[in-house]
């Protein structure tokens, strides 16, 4: 995987041109599997890579929705010290870089480019914003480098840009927006609602969220009925109006994928409009909010949510690491 790039005259972790994505998997796979059986008293394995592997992070650090951007960036510098300590990647040690994604399409793929031409990044990871991923996704094969998305849930990652197009230099570790829209019709189907709504984020996610779950409710559901929907802009801190609209309507639930911050802002106002005496509120919950669902569940709010920790020795062990981090002062 060591090769001069065309693009800096350095060398880079890039694609073979008779490299196939089943073969870089299967490959990195192997590589990672060595260096998880390796008794800790032994080195990384010699792979003979340039020094350091730098990988270019872009997420949300700012706004209502930047405690994302922090999760993610304080979970990639813990896993790079880990693995440094470890001696790296086949003996070389890996570099981060952050930059804050905003949110925006423009600024996503100015990111992209900053990473790879200005700072020689050998990898991406990131992005919270569904349309970035598509927009960066778009020029992978003129940077020629892997692009890791692990948050970004649109299904037209994987459907258009992976298989219809065939961009090799694009993979996803996140879950789809199957999960958030599918899975959740499947949970609501058994709820005693007939008239539905939704109070969603204005943009790709949230707007495919929606759509999936009121085609695979209606089929399991046919007797349900869509009443409302109002969609909030990225940043909303008042939700009142979309609150109002919808609840004008009359439905018997609203289903929502509002995240982060702004999804505890529109619960904390829908409880002052008393939607929740009247309505069921359906959410795709999500780590930043988990919390906060808690405290909403005690005031009498019924919230369907749909995030589980699966108890697996790995996840145990890295959870453990995390607490064991009570400041993170000197990485930050």
């Amino acid at each position: 995987m060591d090769r001069g790039s065309p693009r800096l005259g350095r060398p880079s972790m890039t694609f073979h041109s008779g490299t196939t994505r089943r073969g870089f998997l299967k490959s990195s796979a192997l590589a990672l599997a060595s260096l998880g059986i390796a008794p800790r008293a032994l080195s990384a394995p010699k792979l003979n890579l340039k020094k350091p592997i730098k990988i270019g992070c872009q997420t949300i650090l700012s706004g209502p929705l930047g405690g994302y951007g922090e999760f993610m960036k304080k979970g990639a510098l813990l896993a790079m010290e880990e693995i440094n300590a470890q001696g790296g990647i086949g003996g070389s040690p890996i570099e981060l870089n952050f930059r804050d994604e905003e949110l925006k399409v423009d600024v996503g793929v100015k990111n992209a480019r900053y990473f790879v031409d200005d700072w020689g990044a050998d990898f991406l990871i990131g992005i919270d914003s569904s349309a970035v991923a598509l927009a960066v996704g778009e020029i992978m094969p003129s940077l020629n480098r892997i692009l890791i998305v692990t948050h970004g849930a649109t299904e037209k990652f994987n459907e258009d840009l992976v298989f219809k197009r065939q961009i090799k230099q694009c993979f996803r570790i996140s879950v789809p927006v199957y999960q958030d829209g599918i899975a959740s019709a499947i949970v609501a189907k058994d709820l005693p609602v007939k008239k539905w709504a939704t109070i969603s984020p204005d943009y790709e996610y949230g707007k495919t969220s929606w759509k999936m779950f009121r085609a695979t409710i209606k089929k399991l559901k046919p007797e349900v009925e869509f009443v409302a929907e109002s969609f909030a802009k990225f940043g909303t801190v008042d939700f009142s109006s979309h609150i109002s609209k919808v609840m004008a309507a009359g439905p018997d639930a609203i289903f929502s994928t509002e995240w982060g911050g702004e999804a505890v802002t529109m619960i904390k106002q829908a409880k002052l409009f008393k939607v929740f005496e009247h309505t069921t509120s359906s959410i795709p919950s999500r780590p930043k909010i988990a919390a906060s669902w808690r405290r909403f569940a005690k005031s009498g709010i019924r919230i369907r949510a749909m995030f589980l920790r699966p108890r697996m020795p790995h996840s145990t062990q890295s959870r453990r690491r995390w607490k064991r981090r009570r400041r993170w002062t000197s990485i930050t």
